[in-house]
């Protein structure tokens, strides 16, 4: 045993600075595998890859073991194989291609830090540039994966991508940092297609939907999108069980948590989708933000923010079934903390009171179908603008008012998502942001969804959004001293053209006398079928102010 262990102690210190990854095994192996590993020695194997080889043949169990230092190059893993480091920053591998782990079973990588080599600068980090690795990690058709205290850093692509046909995959203890783009004011578009770099990325694209796929205890700042999830293009392909928990995203130039996508009629739902005890913080961070508790952050941001992005949590899309959002921290982020607008979109030509939907075609990429769920006194938007349906007969739909002639112009209506959003805090969003309208604590564009026991306060914007939103539900949240932008909405919860909006138990304080949040609830004009009921209004200074019928 004596000589067993000096002689694993001399392999372990003969490993060079920096070695070459990715070559043939060494022709002369070792007689064994020392205390159960192979190492990547310096001696009998120079590379991961051999030790690999060595220590792996895809069916046996087998386990890899990288000591400190630096090495460079890229390698391939193989099923039934641990590869493990001696943790982050200590080993470092300076990879030049994806680390795939394609078509395997049963891998674990552990204990270690993947450099894409792209350097720390604006310039270096630009959208226009085409990211040498799409996926620093790419997991593919694989299954029983384990990823755990491995961190990411350096690449212009995504860091770590569960990229389709994949199950029981377990993210965990991980960190991405300095990954995608540098994002200024001109390249809001590709911002908004969510296209420019994720930290951790659940993203079928075209290939079979993912389930069991946990991402916990990760941490992704100072790059574009903190964690992403994108549903299957192939509308078969549907993905379940997917859990972001006890996550963390700060300092990232795009949204802190985002689910994207665009147009159901080609990609697949998302069904029994979580995000649970996140947090989410300055995020969409900007050199000329006044945000003074995110002064230090933001080191890849550039020029001023275009659009309304940098929300903590986002739901964007109409694919998500039942998603439940839990026990989330959204604070100090450049947009609002929760924005839950799971939209339908297409195009339109109106005539008065006559919108006709126009199919899909080259200069119409998207053309979601009017719903048939939609009803009666339901708000959509036209070219940034809510009308009321009065009635709807498949492409054509009947409006209470006049839109007037217009062409082509943008439509949105809201997706039969049926979220729950549970225990979820909400505070200092958009503080700083020059827009009055931003920030919001809670906003929302959907259909069916409760609110339970949230905490809305110190918002730019309103508390709690509701817009152009059918048969939300809100008991018992919290809604204080928001608005302090001191702009148009002064109220702890606002109706923006909603169908049946419900207040049981909610409450709301302004702790400044006569303070920019001035009123509890207010349900604007175009509002039809409210219903509020909370013993904590009764006696409130701050009362229910409507325009409408209830």
């Amino acid at each position: 045993m004596l000589r067993i262990a000096t002689l694993n102690a001399l392999l372990l210190c003969t490993i060079s600075a920096v070695s070459q990854i990715g070559t043939s095994p060494s022709s002369s192996q070792p007689p064994t595998s020392l205390d159960g590993y192979i190492h990547v020695d310096g001696v009998f194997h120079k590379t991961v890859q051999s030790a690999t080889h060595a220590a792996c043949d895809g069916t046996k169990p087998g386990h890899v073991f990288i000591p400190p230092g630096t090495l460079t190059g890229s390698f391939t893993p193989v099923s039934n194989c641990v590869i493990e480091g001696s943790g982050i920053n200590s080993t470092i591998l300076q990879i030049s291609a994806s680390l795939s782990l394609s078509a395997l079973s049963n891998v674990t990588l552990k204990g270690f830090t993947i450099d894409a080599g792209v350097a720390q600068t604006v310039a270096a980090h630009a959208c226009s540039a085409v990211p040498p690795i799409a996926n620093a990690i790419d997991i593919t058709d694989s299954n029983h994966v384990t990823i755990d205290e491995v961190e990411v850093r350096n690449t212009l692509g995504n860091a770590i991508s569960v990229s389709g046909g994949d199950h029981y995959i377990d993210i965990r203890n991980s960190i991405a940092d300095f990954f995608g783009c540098a994002l200024s004011s001109e390249d809001s578009l590709r911002r908004s297609l969510g296209t420019i770099g994720g930290g951790f990325v659940n993203s079928p694209a075209h290939r079979a939907g993912n389930s069991h796929v946990r991402f916990f205890n990760n941490i992704a700042h100072d790059g574009n999108t903190g964690f992403e999830t994108f549903p299957s293009s192939t509308a078969a392909n549907v993905s379940s069980d997917v859990v972001w928990e006890s996550n963390r995203a700060y300092a990232n130039a795009n949204d802190g948590f985002l689910v994207q996508s665009v147009g159901i009629s080609t990609n697949a739902p998302m069904q029994g989708f979580r995000w649970q005890s996140n947090e989410s913080y300055c995020n969409g961070w900007t050199p000329d933000w006044n945000n003074l508790n995110c002064a230090p952050f933001g080191l890849l941001q550039a020029g001023p923010h275009g659009t309304l992005n940098g929300e903590g949590f986002d739901l964007n899309s109409p694919l998500l079934d039942q998603p439940q959002i839990i026990g989330n921290r959204s604070h100090d982020n450049f947009g609002e903390g929760f924005d839950n607008t799971p939209q339908l979109q297409s195009r339109v030509n109106t005539s008065g009171k006559t919108v006709t939907w126009l199919p899909c075609s080259a200069k119409i990429p998207v053309c979601d179908s009017f719903s048939p769920a939609w009803k009666a006194n339901q708000a959509v938007q036209i070219n940034a603008v809510n009308y009321l349906i009065s009635s709807l007969n498949g492409t054509t739909m009947t409006l209470t008012t006049s839109a007037g002639v217009q062409n082509g112009v943008r439509f949105i209506g809201v997706g039969y998502e049926r979220a729950t959003l549970m225990g979820n805090y909400a505070y200092n969003n958009g503080r700083g942001n020059a827009c009055k309208v931003c920030g919001a604590g809670f906003a929302d564009i959907s259909y069916g969804s409760t609110y339970t026991g949230n905490v809305a306060y110190l918002n730019n914007a309103a508390g709690f959004i509701d817009q152009i939103s059918s048969l939300i539900t809100h008991i018992g949240d919290k809604s204080f001293d928001n608005n302090r932008s001191n702009g148009p909405e002064k109220y702890g919860f606002y109706a923006q053209a909603a169908l049946a909006p419900t207040y049981l138990g909610v409450s709301t304080y302004e702790s400044e006398a006569d303070g920019p949040q001035k009123y509890a609830i207010h349900l604007d004009s175009q509002t039809t079928n409210g219903y509020a009921e909370s013993s904590s209004l009764c006696n409130s200074a701050m009362a229910i102010y409507s325009r409408t019928t209830r």
